[in-house]
């Protein structure tokens, strides 16, 4: 698992410039890959949604326009070493981050 910690703020205008009222950085629009480059299934689970006791670490589900949060999502990935990658549905560009040491070959 690791915890992602992010600091978001939205613009009061991101309805006409996004074409949406809210937007989520919920786990399942995330995706993790190997240090491999190998893409995981999922980094959604049951354990990752259940493994914060204080549910009000987490990021809210949504988020509207002209809000400022902070909070955690947390991802169970397959590897202690990688890349997590974030994009918005239906957008072509996003983040990406690594996490971990790469393994020695």
């Amino acid at each position: 698992m690791i915890a992602v910690a992010l600091e978001i703020q939205t613009d009061k205008n991101m309805v006409d410039q996004l074409g949406t009222n809210s937007v989520s950085f919920d786990s399942h629009y995330w995706k993790g890959y190997a240090s491999n480059g190998s893409r995981m299934n999922t980094v959604t689970s049951d354990k990752a949604y259940n493994c914060v006791q204080d549910r009000t670490e987490l990021l809210p589900d949504s988020i509207g326009p002209g809000e400022k949060v902070e909070g955690l999502v947390i991802l169970d990935v397959a590897t202690k070493s990688g890349t997590i990658a974030f994009s918005f549905p239906g957008q072509p560009n996003g983040w990406e981050w690594q996490y971990g040491k790469p393994s020695a070959v």
